[in-house]
């Protein structure tokens, strides 16, 4: 893009010129005129500069108004120092080889729309301590968004984001392995068709209460044997669905056209078919609710059930134990 044309075609040459002069001036003299071009094309909004992006090898100590585009190999966990600052350190990789970002304070919250293996550019940086801090001008965009591996696509050894539905938890474990004790919280997850069982390490902690029917998202989910393990450099987001009912079936009964189900300390209504859902039956027009309730309620009073509904309040998947 030429600056001058591009001013030509906005002002006339008259006006043009007229500008560049008054722009001379402005500065004393202290510019040239090819400066004083672009800065009144830039003023202008018709021309802009190219932002030029280096590799990562290219970062040096001390330098500003950095620009980078590269992948997030993986988000380490937040951390706070005795002053009470906050940072979280993602590190990038390109072809040329790997670099810290530094996120601090408020910045540290744009982590969470960033996932491993997302293609981010990152501009107005400076270097300082060796690695890329934002400050005030940096700023994040995300380039292309990670993608996760479907249960049948996980290959043996390699590195993976994955999400499910937590299908059964199998809580906290140790184990003693050369005379140290290893702990390790394990669930197990499904895509709707496989189910694979996963295995936290390091601060199995961090993955709080969650319980059956948990949304859940894991990156960078090492496949081994069979099994996901997450590691330190693994992020688990769990999101509890609200359509989730959960508890002890204490009495089934019929209330006129619909069924009365007391399950924990709540008591839901359903209608014939979410009924028949429920205690996992076919709808047979010649056998009466009544009838089927009365053939059923023994077998599932006091197990263990896990209902989801959808959006408009439907029975949408049973489990029960």
């Amino acid at each position: 893009m030429d600056p001058y044309q591009e001013l030509l075609n906005l002002f006339g040459k008259d006006e043009t010129e007229k500008k560049i002069k008054l722009k001379i001036d402005e500065f004393h003299g202290y510019v040239s005129r090819d400066v004083a071009v672009k800065v009144i094309a830039k003023e202008s909004g018709v021309y802009k500069e190219e932002e030029n992006f280096i590799k990562i090898k290219e970062i040096n100590e001390g330098l500003n108004n950095v620009n980078v585009r590269a992948v997030v190999d993986r988000i380490m966990p937040l951390k706070v120092f005795p002053s009470g600052k906050k940072c979280r350190i993602i590190i990038l990789k390109d072809e040329t080889g790997t670099a810290e970002l530094w996120l601090w304070e408020e910045d540290t919250r744009l982590a969470y729309s960033i996932m491993a293996d997302s293609k981010i550019q990152i501009t107005g940086a400076y270097i300082n301590g060796g690695h890329l801090n934002t400050g005030y001008k940096g700023k994040i965009k995300i380039l292309s968004s990670a993608k996760f591996t479907e249960f049948s696509g996980l290959k043996e050894g390699t590195v993976s984001n994955i999400k499910g539905i937590v299908s059964r938890v199998e809580g906290m474990k140790s184990f003693e392995k050369e005379g140290r004790k290893k702990t390790f919280y394990s669930f197990v997850v499904s895509d709707g068709d496989t189910e694979k069982k996963v295995i936290v390490w390091e601060n199995p902690g961090r993955v709080g209460n969650i319980e059956e029917q948990d949304r859940i998202v894991i990156e960078n989910a090492r496949f081994k044997d069979g099994t996901l393990h997450a590691n330190t450099s693994s992020r688990i987001f769990v999101k509890r669905p609200r359509n989730i009912i959960k508890g002890e079936i204490k009495d089934i009964k019929l209330k006129g056209e619909r069924t009365e189900i007391e399950i924990g300390e709540k008591k839901i209504n359903l209608n014939m078919e979410d009924t028949l859902k429920f205690l996992g039956v076919e709808q047979d027009k010649q056998v009466s609710l009544s009838t089927i309730l009365e053939l059923k309620k023994d077998s599932v009073i006091g197990k263990e059930a896990v209902i989801s509904k959808n959006n408009e309040g439907r029975i949408q998947k049973v489990v029960m134990r």
